[in-house]
C-alpha cells in the first residue's frame, strides 16, 4: 500500500488506539479510497474466518497460553507502555503462528476467532462489507432501472424478501437499481439510489422478532435501520444522517402507500 496510514487503519481495527485517534482514523478513511480498500479487506477476512470457524470453540490450553502471551506485569507503572507491548507482543505472536505451517494456521485462526472484537454484531459487519465491495468491485447494480416495474419483479427468485421499491429523482434520491447479497441466514435484497456524489445501498431482510439494531457509523459509513411489516431495511453510505433519514422517510410513505392498496 502507498498510504502512510495503513497501519495506523489497522491498528484502529484491532482496538488498539484511543477513542480520538479512532475518530481520526475513521475521517480520514472519508477521503481515502485506499484505506477503505483495506479496511474492507480486513473486515471480509474477519467474516470468512468467524464463518469458517462458527461453532469451533479453541481449546482451554491454547487459550491459557494466549492469556499468559497477552498479560504484561501488573505492576507496569505506565498504561500506554503496557498497551504497546500487548500489541507488539501480540503481532509477534500472529507472525511466528503463521509462518509455522498448516497446522500453527489452523490454531491462529481459532485464536483469532477467540479474540476478535465482539462489541459488533456480524450483521453490521456484513453489511459494511457488502457496501464496501460493491463501491470497489463494480459489482454495484445486477439490474439498471429507474423502473420500479423492472427492478421489484427481478427480485423474485432471487431474493428471500420483496422490497419497497421506487424512484424518488424528485426529491434528490434516484433509483439506480438493484442487486442481491449474501448476509447471515437468506439473500437479502439491495437498491441501490444515489444522491448528489453519494450512492445509497439499501438493503432488506427478514428476520423474527422486533427490531434490535441501532443506527451507527462502522469504517466511516452511516447505517441506518428501520422496518416496515416484517421486513426490515438498513440504508448503507457515507451520506449524512439528515439525508438518510429523509430517504427512509420517503420509502417508509411509500411502502404505507403499497400496503393501502394505493401503490402502482
Amino acid at each position: 500500500m502507498n498510504c502512510e496510514q495503513h497501519l495506523q487503519v489497522q491498528a484502529w481495527f484491532d482496538g488498539e488506539i484511543d477513542e480520538q485517534a479512532a475518530r481520526a482514523v475513521e475521517a480520514h478513511m472519508q477521503g481515502c479510497a485506499e484505506c477503505r480498500a483495506w479496511h474492507a479487506d480486513l473486515l471480509a477476512s474477519r467474516v470468512q474466518l468467524r464463518e469458517a470457524w462458527q461453532g469451533v470453540a479453541a481449546p482451554q490450553d491454547l487459550r491459557r497460553r494466549l492469556r499468559q502471551a497477552l498479560v504484561t506485569e501488573p505492576d507496569d507503572p505506565a498504561p500506554s507502555r503496557k498497551r504497546d507491548s500487548v500489541f507488539w507482543r501480540a503481532r509477534a505472536f500472529w507472525v511466528g503462528a503463521f509462518s509455522g505451517g498448516a497446522g500453527f494456521a489452523v490454531a491462529a485462526a481459532l485464536v483469532l476467532m477467540l479474540w476478535l472484537p465482539r462489541q459488533r454484531e456480524p450483521l453490521l459487519e456484513a453489511l459494511t462489507r457488502d457496501h464496501l465491495e460493491s463501491l470497489r468491485n463494480g459489482a454495484l447494480i445486477a439490474v439498471e432501472s429507474s423502473d420500479h416495474h423492472t427492478v421489484k419483479p427481478w427480485f423474485a427468485g432471487r431474493a428471500d424478501v420483496s422490497p419497497v421499491v421506487q424512484d424518488f429523482a424528485p426529491e434528490g434520491f434516484t433509483l439506480a437499481g438493484g442487486r442481491t447479497e449474501a448476509i447471515p441466514g437468506q439473500r437479502a435484497a439491495v437498491l441501490v439510489y444515489r444522491h448528489q456524489r453519494h450512492v445509497i445501498n439499501v438493503f432488506s431482510w427478514r428476520e423474527p422478532g422486533p427490531l434490535s439494531y441501532t443506527d451507527t457509523t462502522l469504517a466511516g459509513y452511516h447505517l441506518l435501520f428501520w422496518r416496515i411489516a416484517d421486513v426490515y431495511y438498513c440504508a448503507v453510505s457515507d451520506a449524512g444522517w439528515v439525508e438518510l433519514r429523509r430517504l427512509r422517510q420517503l420509502i417508509s410513505e411509500a411502502g404505507a402507500e403499497e400496503s393501502s392498496g394505493r401503490g402502482s
